[in-house]
């Protein structure tokens, strides 16, 4: 008798620890004009295109929310036309695609967006540079650091504009 009592005591305590056990949610808010409400809202995995989730405009707002077991960098789509990328992760996450702007509980899109400002602080100097012998050391330099802080090239979206430097130069 006491045997199982300690059994069923032991599966009581297993359920309530898996029933209280936190699953990481996500929580997505997409900011629009009025203009796009009753437009359809898809939000794909960046790197497969494959749908993770989708939303109607309401009011000016398209609110996804669901479970994540690992980040995923997405892209939202808007009736075709793209609107912004992200990484869906874990929290509250902000977002108004017109000021391209995210706000984020997680850490991930912080450093995205600290990252792209980076990128952009170096894409401006890059494009203010005359073209003249005495400045391409300081482009070439540009380039490097360019390539350095993503480590895959072809990811940076902002220096499209970086022609890659011949491969025996590159030492990430």
């Amino acid at each position: 008798m006491k045997y199982r009592l300690f059994i069923n005591s032991a599966i009581a305590a297993l359920a309530v620890s898996c029933a209280t056990a936190t699953t990481p949610k996500y929580t997505v808010n997409v900011t629009f004009t009025p203009d796009e409400d009753g437009m359809q809202l898809y939000m794909l995995d960046y790197d497969s295109g494959n749908k993770l989730d989708s939303a109607i405009v309401e009011n000016g707002v398209a609110v996804f929310k669901g479970i994540i077991e690992k980040p995923v960098m997405t892209q939202l789509v808007l009736d075709g036309s793209r609107a912004g990328q992200f990484i869906l992760e874990a929290g509250n996450t902000d977002i108004t695609p017109a000021e391209r702007k995210v706000v984020s509980t997680g850490t991930l899109n912080n450093v995205l967006s600290d990252l792209s400002k980076q990128q952009s602080a170096l894409a401006q100097e890059f494009r203010s540079l005359p073209k003249d012998s005495t400045s391409q050391a300081r482009r070439d330099e540009i380039r490097l650091q360019c390539l350095k802080r993503l480590r895959i090239p072809s990811q940076c979206r902002q220096c499209r504009w970086i022609e890659p430097l011949p491969s025996e130069s590159i030492r990430i």
